[in-house]
């Protein structure tokens, strides 16, 4: 079976721009111009799309844009209810050398802080923090994220820790299995992957509460900076976070069928 990692390099947008321009000369090199005319203005085309604003931000904000970020909590939810606020991971330096919330990567440590303040604001809640170990005997990202959300002022006994997952749907499953018997549950994940998580945990919770972070544009619609012809490698970035997200949908709805 190819790898996540395997798909996300082949979907990535320059490893497609590299295709399309190597297959231009490849058949250059066998005479056929018409086709090396074709193939070489598609990989310029190609590269003009992916490293400008437009098409990276129309593909980032249909993601984005689905579900707001949690402001008023006391208004959009009942402080009375039991929640489990459910942290996803995304990654962690397995190192002794530092504080727990230097050794969280920063979409990490940015969920956290968010999971964090949602706690704060509703008493009857517990954080739970996922996140496998790094294979070199160190601590999973699920218990470093339980001792950084503890220097947050977390009490211990209000974290739930899971070490077992190892992608989205793994994190809804074992939540479900683990910990689960009937609290609502909150999803803290960055905005971008949302629609993913939202998706997952709806096979195992009802009516899971999105609260997005990380949100890549401060606002929504097109402006006229959108409209820049100048190439950004930070837009290649943002086309290719996209296309790993709708390629994971996309690859839910077929396997759910």
């Amino acid at each position: 079976m190819v790898s996540t990692e395997t798909i996300k390099f082949l979907i990535h947008p320059f490893t497609l721009f590299w295709g399309l321009l190597l297959a231009s000369f490849f058949v250059y090199f066998f005479k056929k111009e018409k086709l090396f005319k074709l193939l070489f203005l598609v990989s310029i085309g190609w590269f003009f799309v992916i490293s400008t604003p437009m098409m990276p931000k129309f593909l980032v904000t249909s993601l984005e844009d689905r579900y707001d970020p949690l402001i008023n909590i006391d208004e959009a939810l009942n402080p009375a209810d039991e929640y489990h606020i459910v942290v996803l991971g995304s990654g962690y330096v397995g190192s002794k050398r530092f504080p727990a919330t230097s050794t969280l990567q920063s979409l990490t440590l940015l969920r956290l802080v968010e999971g964090v303040r949602i706690y704060n604001e509703l008493p009857n809640s517990k954080l739970i923090t996922s996140g496998p170990d790094s294979f070199r005997k160190m601590p999973s990202q699920a218990d470093v994220a339980k001792q950084a959300a503890i220097s947050l002022g977390v009490p211990s006994e209000d974290i739930l820790t899971q070490s077992e997952p190892y992608n989205t749907l793994e994190e809804a499953e074992i939540y479900s299995s683990k910990f689960h018997s009937g609290q609502r549950v909150i999803i803290v994940t960055d905005a971008a992957h949302m629609p993913r998580a939202i998706y997952e945990f709806n096979k195992f919770v009802d009516n899971p509460v999105a609260a997005p972070t990380k949100f890549t544009y401060t606002y929504k619609g097109m402006s006229f900076r959108d409209i820049s012809i100048l190439p950004s490698y930070s837009n290649i970035g943002r086309m290719s976070k996209a296309l790993n997200e709708h390629a994971a949908n996309f690859r839910n709805s077929v396997r759910d069928w």
